[in-house]
């Protein structure tokens, strides 16, 4: 079999304002593959050589501090997929905001919640994979030393099929997770 080869190009620009509190990102790439092994249908044994698949994407991101309490995070990407390989969603987004305040006083405190989005998606002669929107959140405490933290996501413990592959396989997606975390700076 011929050596797998690839070629690749990217492409960004990052733009930050002057006074910090604003940030936009932005990237396209296109990546080729030649020679790629991929099992045989007919006998899983076997390795067979596909020709040229090229996945081309987006991504972008703004970030700001709409106010001294507000911060606010936003992505979009956006992958074509070959249509040899696997599938997944072609458009992603999330959004994310976290709330800084003060409780009795004391500063340090923040809350976020956050909605995350993928577009359904059908590899092959698989069942279509239906889109999702999740829902994340957080509570934190943080000192110059200390950060304590509450996060969840999939919040509302949404039961959703994540992916679904022609090879005949599908996997749910994660249910809700809970984590509690305390960190220390040295």
């Amino acid at each position: 079999m011929a050596p797998l080869r690839g070629a690749q190009w990217e492409v960004g620009v990052k733009f930050a304002t002057a006074d910090g509190r604003f940030a936009f990102n932005a990237a396209a790439y296109d990546l080729k593959e030649t020679n790629r092994q991929v099992n045989d249908p007919t006998n899983p044994q076997n390795q067979l050589q596909i020709g040229e698949t090229t996945n081309r994407g987006v991504e972008l991101q703004a970030r700001g501090s709409l106010t001294p309490a507000i911060d606010l995070i936003a992505n979009y990407n956006y992958i074509d997929i070959d249509e040899q390989l696997e599938q997944g969603p072609k458009n992603s987004a999330s959004i994310w905001g976290k709330w800084n305040f003060a409780i009795a006083g004391t500063g340090g405190f923040s809350a976020g919640l956050g909605v995350r989005y993928a577009e359904g998606f059908k590899d092959g002669d698989a069942p279509r994979v239906p889109s999702v929107t999740l829902l994340d959140a957080l509570f934190a405490y943080e000192t110059p030393q200390w950060r304590m933290a509450f996060n969840a996501s999939n919040l509302l413990d949404k039961t959703y099929v994540a992916t679904c592959l022609s090879r005949g396989d599908c996997w749910w997606g994660a249910r809700r997770n809970m984590q509690v975390s305390v960190a220390y700076r040295f």
